[in-house]
C-alpha cells in the first residue's frame, strides 16, 4: 500500500488456482467490470470497442458520489497472457485529479495464474479527500481479491471446463 499525501493506491499479487486460459476467459466476460470495480453506481460505455473503450464510471463512497471517464484497454498474447490498462481520460470531466493502473495475468505453472495489479489515485483537495481517502484506497485495493475470487468461482462453469466439487475433492485428496 502506498500513500504519500498526493497519490494513494498500491501494488498486489495473487496466485489464482486456475489455468491461464480459464482466467482470461472469465475476465473477458461482459459483466466483469461491474463485479470487480468497487462501489459502482453506474458504468456506461461512451466510446470504443470491447478491447479499447472509454467508460463513464460513477461510484458511491458513504454520502459521496462521483465519477470520471475511464479509458480501458485490454490486450491478450494468445492464450498465454492478458493485461488491462486503465486511466482517467482527461478529455472528460472528472471528480478526481488522476487515476491509473493495470491488471495482468501470467501463467504460473500448469493450473495456476499469477495476477498482478497496480493502481494510483490522486484525489482533488477537499472534503472527499479529507473524509474518504482511506475508504477509496481500501476499495481500490480490494480489486485483486475480488478478481481472484471471481476467476476461481466462474472458471469451473466455463464451457468444456466443468469441474464439480466432487472431482475437485478427489483431485485434492488423491485417487
Amino acid at each position: 500500500m502506498a500513500e504519500d499525501g498526493n497519490l494513494l493506491g498500491g501494488d498486489a499479487v495473487r496466485v489464482v488456482r486456475v489455468p491461464i486460459e480459464d482466467a482470461i476467459a472469465v475476465l473477458e466476460q461482459p459483466d466483469v467490470l461491474w463485479i470487480l470495480m468497487p462501489r459502482v453506481v453506474s458504468l456506461t460505455r461512451i466510446a470504443g470497442t470491447d478491447d479499447d473503450q472509454v467508460i463513464d464510471a460513477r461510484h458511491a463512497v458513504g454520502p459521496f458520489e462521483g465519477g470520471y471517464a475511464m479509458r480501458f484497454i485490454r490486450r491478450r498474447a494468445g492464450r498465454s497472457s492478458f493485461e488491462a490498462w486503465f486511466w482517467v481520460d482527461p478529455a472528460y470531466p472528472a471528480d478526481l485529479d488522476l487515476a491509473w493502473g493495470n491488471l495482468r495475468l501470467i501463467p504460473f505453472g500448469r493450473d495456476r495464474t499469477l495476477l498482478s495489479y497496480q493502481v494510483r489515485i490522486k484525489l482533488s483537495p477537499g472534503l472527499l479527500k479529507l473524509l474518504a481517502s482511506g475508504r477509496i484506497r481500501r476499495a481500490a485495493l480490494s480489486i485483486p481479491d475480488r478478481a481472484k475470487a471471481l476467476i476461481e468461482d466462474r472458471a469451473r462453469f466455463l464451457p468444456g471446463r466443468e469441474r464439480g466439487a466432487a472431482s475437485e475433492m478427489r483431485h485434492e485428496s488423491g485417487p
